[in-house]
């Protein structure tokens, strides 16, 4: 059934501008999203409606609008174009052995829109959905990825804008090389390494995870979010369950509810890029930390520790705080084991 189709929140990914680790903000929303998908909206007037079928596929070579519904085994979608491509999944069910439900070629920036309700699945080495570009998630509804693999992959940046997601992965639940973005969606993951893994080998400023609102529940054997640069918090109800909570250079929170239980660190800020220093940074929000027993830290990093604001709460048997520089609290409030703080503390060497 044709429809139009509006989207409230559908963001291109643009380079990410970046400034030294300072409050309020290490990235703005409007530097590292373009003002002209904003506010994007999908006439399917002129789409092209495709039913998925059994042990076949489809290749998208032009720029447009493509809508896929049914039930399928073994298809893929594949984009091989030079311009804009928007996927809308209408009730799709698609389950691969042997390749991507999607996968993204080429393309000058790809968007999958989710209306009803809709599963991915792959049951071997492949991710539900490959992209080699840009890839923005979005929609009205809901979308179920199952992998053996990571669920999403991408050369360049995921975003995450509006709709509903269940992942569960056997590796990453979300994997990047540039950036992971999440604005105003509903994303639960459960994921045998890192729920959210955005990292980049070539050039470590880039490896991002920015987090402006929405939802986000993550249990996971290795890292719940893992960043090899920045990984910034200004909003959402983030629920964290997993080894350790949130891993990157820098981490700052800025707003938010983060709730993170944790068997090693909680927060971890770590010398993965050379271009910035370790710090962990809390400047506003509420951050409620659960340590596991054992010898572990609710928060670490190999540089400093800077509190200015908001609400920090950790229960800890073994070490609240492991830093190797300095460490500030200015602002907000500290509670430790359910005591007040008034300064940080360093209980080891």
């Amino acid at each position: 059934m044709k429809k139009r189709i509006a989207i409230a929140l559908c963001l291109l990914m643009a380079g990410c501008a970046m400034i030294e680790p300072t409050h309020p903000s290490l990235m703005e929303l409007t530097k590292i999203m373009q003002d002209s998908d904003m506010d994007a909206t999908l006439d399917d007037t002129n789409a092209t409606y495709v039913d998925v079928e059994n042990n076949s596929g489809y290749t998208i070579t032009d720029a447009g609008v493509y809508v896929f519904t049914g039930s399928a085994n073994d298809y893929t979608i594949t984009v091989d174009a030079q311009e804009e491509v928007w996927i809308v999944l209408d009730n799709a069910s698609i389950v691969n052995e042997d390749s991507p439900a999607i996968d993204i070629k080429n393309a000058a920036k790809a968007y999958v829109y989710s209306t009803g309700d809709n599963h991915l699945e792959t049951t071997t080495k492949d991710c539900p959905i490959e992209a080699d570009c840009d890839i923005v998630l979005c929609g009205n509804g809901a979308l179920r990825l199952n992998s053996q693999e990571s669920c999403v992959k991408s050369d360049a940046t995921v975003a995450f804008v509006s709709g509903t997601y269940e992942l569960t992965s056997a590796k990453h639940g979300i994997k990047a090389d540039n950036a992971i973005i999440v604005v105003n969606a509903n994303i639960s993951i459960i994921s045998t390494e890192d729920g959210l893994h955005a990292e980049n080998s070539e050039d470590d400023t880039l490896g991002y995870v920015y987090i402006g609102s929405g939802k986000i529940s993550i249990q996971s054997s290795s890292d719940a979010i893992h960043a090899g640069s920045l990984l910034q918090v200004d909003g959402g109800e983030i629920d964290l369950d997993a080894w350790e909570g949130m891993e990157a250079t820098v981490v700052q929170v800025n707003g938010g509810n983060v709730s993170i239980h944790a068997v090693d660190d909680a927060i971890n800020a770590g010398k993965k890029s050379k271009s910035y220093k370790p710090l962990i940074e809390i400047n506003g929000g509420t951050l409620t930390i659960v340590m596991a027993e054992g010898d572990n830290d609710a928060m670490d990093s190999n540089s400093d520790i800077s509190i200015n604001g908001g609400t920090v709460d950790i229960t800890c048997g073994h070490n609240p705080f492991d830093y190797l520089g300095n460490a500030s609290f200015t602002g907000g409030e500290l509670i430790v084991n359910g005591a007040k703080q008034t300064q940080i503390i360093k209980q080891k060497d």
